[in-house]
């Protein structure tokens, strides 16, 4: 920011590419993989004398700079961004004596963008069953 109110940052002219303009505060769309807003809210309900848990959570993402195309170490064109996105994920456990059974669903919408976000592949389904060992035998 110091150097763009110094006036010492340039980019390229939209309209013509070999023209470049001085940055101005109001290009500057901040850090790299940092999103200006996020979000995460979850509901959780249970039943106790059933044994059974829920649980929904909704996570969002704003657009966030993935890559400095024009190379001037400043996030400030449109295609150097990601859109911003939701998403759900819910679960669901069932305990049974020692045991408990949980099925898990992320990423329920199925968002996808292979090439920004290769830790989101798409819907997830986890099916998982715990088995907790009697540390204290009965005297």
């Amino acid at each position: 920011l110091k150097q763009i109110r110094n006036g010492e940052l340039f980019l390229k002219d939209p309209n013509d590419v070999n023209n470049e303009v001085r940055m101005k505060r109001s290009y500057y769309k901040g850090l790299l993989n940092r999103s200006p807003h996020n979000a995460n809210i979850k509901l959780a309900y249970r039943i106790p004398k059933a044994g059974i848990e829920t649980s929904l959570r909704w996570i969002y993402r704003s657009k966030f700079g993935f890559a400095d195309r024009n190379g001037n170490n400043v996030l400030d064109i449109t295609d150097e961004f990601v859109p911003g996105y939701s998403m759900f994920n819910a679960s669901i456990s069932k305990q049974i004596k020692s045991f408990t059974i949980q099925l898990t669903l992320e990423n329920l919408g199925n968002y996808k963008q292979p090439i920004y976000l290769p830790g989101t592949p798409g819907r997830l389904v986890h099916l998982g069953i715990n088995w907790k060992l009697n540390t204290n035998p009965p005297s």
